[in-house]
C-alpha cells in the first residue's frame, strides 16, 4: 500500500516538474495496482512535512493541489 507522507509527496513534485518541463507531456494519470486502494494511510505525524513539500509546487500547503493543479499558461 501507498503510504502518504514526505517521501511520496516529495516524489510526486520532483515528477510533476518534470512532466512540466517536458513539452510533449500534457497529461499524468495515477492509478493503483490494488483496485480497493490508491493512497490507503497517511503518516497523520508527518503532515506539517508533506504539506511543506507540497507547497515548493503549488505555493499552497495543500495535498489536495497536487492531485488537481490548474493548467499553466
Amino acid at each position: 500500500m501507498n503510504l502518504l507522507g514526505p517521501a511520496l509527496v516529495r516524489d510526486r513534485v520532483t515528477l510533476i516538474r518534470n512532466a512540466e518541463a517536458d513539452d510533449i507531456t500534457k497529461v499524468l494519470v495515477f492509478r493503483s495496482a490494488d483496485p480497493d486502494y490508491f493512497i490507503s494511510h497517511v503518516d497523520v505525524t508527518k503532515v506539517k512535512e508533506y504539506r511543506e513539500e507540497a507547497a515548493k509546487l503549488t505555493g499552497e500547503p495543500s495535498i489536495a493541489l497536487l492531485f488537481r493543479l490548474p493548467e499553466r499558461q
